[in-house]
């Protein structure tokens, strides 16, 4: 968002050396505007969950949305584009619940991946029926029921409801 004020660049000066981003996937055309409004800024991605905490990134490049999961005691891999994790630091599991982690300790993160065969991977999209936007979490029902509510909205063909 700030990059969107005029003249932003010139009233940071120097002082921004360093713009972190992740939880939310950050678009390319953003990465490639910010890249180029900040050329001497680093950029660092970051990737994590409650289940394994924020991990090491290396990314491809400054202005790519390819990384690496890095650090000692930490191992991915991909079955069916989905990756999954294993850390030797983790949680041990939530109280009265199953263990999230499978009989190996590996953790399937729901995160669906394009990968390269340099070892680089890209998150495209999450297995899951949780929208997560900036942490707040809901379900598409939720987003069904309100938009249901509008005034010439259709499901399956009928109008819902008029308003």
């Amino acid at each position: 968002m700030l990059s969107l004020y005029p003249g932003i660049e010139e009233i940071l000066g120097n002082s921004l050396k360093i713009i972190f981003y992740g939880t939310e996937r950050m678009d390319q055309p953003t990465l490639e505007r910010l890249y180029y409004q900040f050329p001497k800024v680093e950029f660092r991605q970051t990737y994590g969950m409650s289940e394994l905490g924020i991990r090491r990134i290396k990314s491809k490049s400054r202005d790519s949305h390819y990384m690496s999961v890095v650090g000692e005691g930490v191992e991915t891999k991909i079955l069916v584009d989905i990756v999954h994790i294993k850390a030797e630091n983790r949680m041990i599991g939530y109280l009265n619940a199953p263990s999230p982690f499978d009989e190996e300790l590996w953790y399937c993160t729901k995160d669906i991946v394009t990968s390269e065969n340099d070892g680089y991977l890209t998150i495209t999209g999450r297995d899951s029926d949780v929208i997560n936007i900036g942490g707040l979490k809901f379900m598409p029902s939720e987003v069904k029921r309100e938009c249901l509510g509008i005034k010439g909205v259709k499901c399956y063909g009928m109008v819902i409801r008029e308003r």
